[in-house]
């Protein structure tokens, strides 16, 4: 099964859902080795997320993509192996922290990223708040 975005659907330019969705991804695969939950976890539905979810979720993105542009340099130029796994960990954790700082488990962040992938209304509702907050 192949993904797009449907930058029509969003109500958005093509170039602004694509940068969009690049940058939760970003966020999401930095964030995910450390962000997983045991399997067993159960993700609300997108209909189960309110709109202070889904803004705390645009406040938080927005706090991990500074954190990405932060730490990615950074951890690129680690001369040891060590150095970068603590690089890492430190970056990892400033990002949890982000995370919760806006009112959300690790286990919501994850699932309205998930929402926002399946649900266009959903990752245009997340738009809205990310261009209101910055």
């Amino acid at each position: 099964m192949h993904s797009t975005v449907n930058s029509a659907r969003l109500g958005i330019s093509p170039d602004r859902a694509l940068g969009l969705f690049a940058a939760l991804a970003a966020a999401f695969l930095l964030l995910s080795p450390i962000l997983a939950q045991p399997a067993a976890a159960q993700q609300a539905a997108p209909s189960d997320y309110s709109e202070q979810d889904l803004e705390a979720f645009a406040a938080a993105a927005l706090k991990v993509e500074a954190l990405n542009e932060k730490w990615i340099p950074q951890i690129a130029e680690a001369e040891t192996a060590d150095e970068n796994a603590a690089m890492r960990q430190r970056a990892m954790e400033e990002m949890r922290d982000a995370v919760r700082e806006e009112g959300l488990t690790i286990q919501e962040y994850n699932g309205i990223y998930d929402a926002a992938q399946k649900n266009p209304e959903v990752m245009s509702t997340i738009e809205e708040h990310r261009d209101s907050l910055r």
